[in-house]
């Protein structure tokens, strides 16, 4: 069952798509995670490429709220069966892999893959997955009474802030040497 797996935690930049994705769908999307601050269900990765399985469009949506890491299930491809939803594409493991390193990518929504179970929850909140203390760059941060938009600092107040800043720098550092970030 997927829901005893680790969510590991990987940096944006280094997984691998092999699908184009619907701009407006991942546009979508990262509003949905700039107004909840929640990451709900992991993106499921190819263990050792980091290539995409499934979530394309959640991929997008952190690049354009700029997180520095999003959650990841990974698997291989010997738990995982994969089927081709369009005709004329080669659809095979080691074509999926293929096409993401040399990012020749497929068109949106070419792929299928099937898991054993459910894909997990994992309500992570997207402000620590901004992946700095300072928060600087991620565009992640939404007024929740206004809806405006606001800077990519903390949203607590300097004191708290500044607390809240070394417990994440001490948590962030640990779990570096942890398998779970990639």
């Amino acid at each position: 069952m997927l829901c005893a797996l680790p969510v590991h935690f990987v940096r944006s930049h280094a997984i691998l798509p092999n699908e184009c994705h619907y701009p407006e769908h991942a546009a979508s999307l990262a509003e949905t995670l700039r107004r909840e601050q929640l990451w709900r269900i992991p993106i499921v990765l190819e263990c050792d490429s980091l290539a995409v399985m499934d979530g394309h469009h959640r991929l997008q949506a952190a690049l354009q709220l700029k997180l520095a890491y999003v959650p990841c299930l990974l698997l291989g491809y010997g738990d995982v069966e994969v089927i081709a939803t369009r005709e004329g594409y080669l659809v095979t493991p080691q074509e999926i892999v293929r096409r993401a390193r040399a990012q020749d990518l497929y068109p949106p929504k070419t792929t299928r893959h099937r898991f054993p179970s459910a894909l997990p929850t994992c309500n992570v909140s997207v402000w620590l997955l901004c992946g700095r203390s300072d928060r600087g760059g991620c565009d992640c941060q939404q007024d929740r009474r206004t809806g405006a938009k606001m800077s990519g600092k903390s949203p607590l107040s300097s004191a708290t802030g500044a607390a809240t800043d070394r417990a994440f720098h001490h948590v962030t550092e640990t779990v570096k040497d942890s398998i779970f970030l990639i």
